[in-house]
Parts: C-alpha cells; sequence; structure tokens
C-alpha cells in the first residue's frame, strides 16, 4: 500500500521533469551560454545607476566597472557579469569610467541589482561623495556614538547607538 502511494505521489514529478528535459524555455540563460549572445548590449561598459531615496548620483549613465561593499563581501560589476541581488554593509561605491576616472560614495547600506540586460542599480539608504566626508567628524561621532551605546537603556536606543557605532567605524575605515 505505502509503494504504491509513493508512487502516485512521484508520478507528477516525474512527468513533469521529462517536460522540463524535453522542451528548454525559450529565452532562458544558463550559465554555460554564451552571456554576448543572451543581451543585447556592448560588452565593454554597464549601464549603472546609484540613487538614494532622495538624491540620484548616476542615471543609468556607461561606466566601466563598480567596486560594491557587499554584505557577504565586496565584488565588482562589470560587463556581462551574472544577474545579482545582493545586500550592501555600510562602506565604499566605487564607479570607474575611462573619461573620469573612479568616484568613491560612502553608503550606509542598501541593495546592489544587476540584470540580466547588463544594466545595473546600486539603491542606498544613504550615500555621500567620500570627499565630503571628514576624519575629524567621523571620529568625533564615533565617540558620541559609544557614549551613547554605554548609556542605553533599552533594546531600541542600543540598537540606534549600535548602528551609529558601526557608521562611524566604516567611515573612518573608508577615509584611512
Amino acid at each position: 500500500m505505502f509503494t504504491r502511494s509513493l508512487l502516485l505521489a512521484a508520478a507528477p514529478l516525474a512527468r513533469t521533469h521529462l517536460l522540463r528535459a524535453h522542451a528548454p524555455l525559450a529565452g532562458v540563460r544558463a550559465y554555460a551560454d554564451d552571456a554576448a549572445a543572451a543581451v543585447q548590449v556592448p560588452s565593454d561598459r554597464v549601464k549603472f545607476s546609484l540613487a538614494t531615496p532622495n538624491e540620484t548620483f548616476f542615471d543609468n549613465v556607461d561606466v566601466d566597472s563598480v567596486l560594491v561593499p557587499g554584505a557577504e563581501g565586496a565584488f565588482a560589476i562589470k560587463p556581462l557579469i551574472v544577474p545579482i541581488i545582493a545586500e550592501m554593509q555600510a562602506g565604499v561605491v566605487e564607479v570607474s569610467t575611462l573619461e573620469e576616472g573612479v568616484k568613491k560614495f560612502f553608503v550606509s547600506g542598501g541593495w546592489a541589482f544587476v540584470y540580466k540586460d547588463g544594466t545595473s542599480t546600486v539603491s542606498a539608504t544613504e550615500a555621500v561623495p567620500l570627499e565630503e566626508l571628514s576624519l575629524e567628524d567621523a571620529t568625533k561621532t564615533l565617540e558620541e556614538a559609544k557614549s551613547e551605546l554605554n548609556n542605553a537603556h533599552d533594546d531600541y536606543d542600543k540598537a540606534v547607538a549600535q548602528i551609529s557605532v558601526n557608521t562611524s567605524e566604516a567611515v573612518i575605515a573608508a577615509l584611512k
């Protein structure tokens, strides 16, 4: 009885597997496919956007590469990269172009998206051009945040102070 039930339950799965094996989906790109043939974009540039809720720094601009501070480690967005969605940690986004060189932005976190058509977007919670930040101000903010963390009375105040400590430490590391 049990064997018959198992075979009946497995039958739809087997049919699905057979359908997939004999009728591949049109337009689906596998890792072994030629990336240039799968998308219709120039292979030497990336269409890139960098925005916060309040400001857009780049809007679908051609760039050579972008270095992103991913939560699981930094990674580069280059032409023909495999599509991804990645969480960002506080750190520096470096945008490189042959025409303008490297532009650096400090981001407090957010998300990076790379789409199958070769475009990419960095949506940051906050972003500031790195040259607008001061090591002296960041050090002062860090000391204040540590004091607030030591004096916090509840979990909410501790969490807010810890975020401020982490962000200040990231700014200081970016400026050194």
